[in-house]
């Protein structure tokens, strides 16, 4: 049980990280399309 909670939040934290991965790279090209 503990195990499968610990897992499931490890799986949402990098759910988390990819989207703010990918907010991070969308800025990214927006500033060097400007540029």
């Amino acid at each position: 049980m503990y195990r499968h909670i610990r897992e499931k939040n490890v799986y949402e934290i990098h759910q988390t990280c990819d989207t703010s991965f990918q907010t991070l790279s969308e800025q990214v090209d927006v500033v060097t399309g400007i540029v």
